[in-house]
């Protein structure tokens, strides 16, 4: 039991890290769109 609690600890933390770079990209993209017009 407590081996699936830890799975599921380590999974949201990578989720959690996975969106930060996401949200990261996607606010440089939107800066880069908007320089560009």
């Amino acid at each position: 039991m407590r081996d699936i609690l830890k799975k599921l600890a380590d999974s949201t933390s990578l989720n959690e890290d996975l969106q930060r770079k996401y949200n990261v990209l996607k606010v440089g993209f939107q800066q880069q769109g908007r320089l560009r017009y």
